[in-house]
């Protein structure tokens, strides 16, 4: 629960989520990867995303999100590109390591 003040009211805010919006989020993480990049120089995420989208041969639905600090989600539709991307690390990007 979410809790607003203005002034001396106090309100709350409940945001519902339902179970079938649960379950689509879980199965988008079953085929993701966490990575972080070793690296000094800032990073950005639309350039990586579309250098590695062509390195790894276009998966389909490819998506990078970043997550903290020079950590990234990788996002796939098809576990058959998320598993050719898992046996093939570590990978290099800008002469940084992705592990």
């Amino acid at each position: 629960m979410a809790e607003r003040r203005d002034g001396d009211e106090e309100e709350a805010y409940v945001i519902e989520i339902g179970d079938k919006d649960v379950v689509i989020k879980l199965e988008a993480c079953n085929l993701s990867l966490v990575g972080k990049l070793v690296a000094d120089k800032n990073i950005n995420t639309g350039v990586m995303q579309a250098v590695l989208f062509t390195l790894w041969n276009k998966p389909t639905g490819f998506l990078i999100v970043e997550i903290g600090d020079k950590t990234f989600q990788f996002f796939f539709t098809d576990e058959r590109d998320l598993l050719r991307m898992l046996q093939s690390n570590p990978w290099v990007y800008k002469n940084s390591f992705l592990l």
